[in-house]
């Protein structure tokens, strides 16, 4: 019972990099570029993570990102060994979708059983496709194919290169790649990136989740 009451204090822990706006991360850069081309259009920002600023919706992007890859620092003892992929999660991507329902609010959906995209599917979904596939959802598992889907659906707007280069950078630094896709009335917005922030990198292959905040 120690030992399992340690595991969860630690997971509570790890959640707490994504929530910091202060440390080295690619999210970081991204949400304070985001934030700074609303008032200078010249700063080239990515239109995923703009769409969220402008939303209001930043912090949700935190608290999934928190809930679906746990992080730990990488001068903890156990790091090395605690976090090594093992065969069931080593391949595990984060997707998280968000977009706005009928009544106008931002909900974001996220898992990390997804897997690395592939380029078999040139259909995107729109908002409206996105809910209403949503709402037909039974299951946890029926929730992370739609994700899924999703995903693979908007690859081709995305850029595929730095997508295979983010899956590189991600088992060399023994994380997850994260990809959040932004359905709209048009084609979906994309951004990925590896979820690794300053001196914390090692995530959680173990916990596989699928949520909604």
């Amino acid at each position: 019972m120690k030992k399992l009451t340690e595991h969860f204090c630690r997971r509570k822990l790890f959640r707490t990099p994504w929530l910091n706006q202060h440390l080295i991360s690619d999210l970081n850069s991204a949400i304070q570029r985001a934030n700074e081309s609303q008032t200078s259009p010249e700063i080239d920002a990515n239109a995923a993570i703009s769409w969220l600023v402008q939303n209001k919706a930043e912090s949700k992007l935190r608290e999934a990102l928190a809930a679906a890859v746990p992080l730990i620092r990488v001068d903890d003892p156990d790091a090395e060994t605690w976090f090594a992929p093992h065969p069931s999660g080593g391949g595990n991507a984060v997707v998280v979708v968000s977009g706005l329902d009928s009544t106008g609010t931002v909900r974001m959906l996220y898992s990390n059983r997804c897997q690395r995209p592939e380029k078999n599917s040139c259909r995107f979904f729109t908002n409206d496709e996105f809910f209403y596939e949503l709402k037909k959802c039974a299951t946890n598992c029926d929730k992370a194919k739609l994700l899924q889907s999703v995903l693979n659906g908007s690859l081709p707007y995305g850029d595929y290169k730095w997508a295979a280069e983010v899956h590189d950078w991600s088992r060399t630094f023994q994380t997850m790649p994260v990809y959040v896709v932004v359905v709209t009335d048009g084609k979906p917005l994309l951004v990925s990136f590896p979820a690794v922030i300053h001196r914390a990198r090692f995530c959680d292959f173990s916990l596989e989740t699928v949520g909604e905040v």
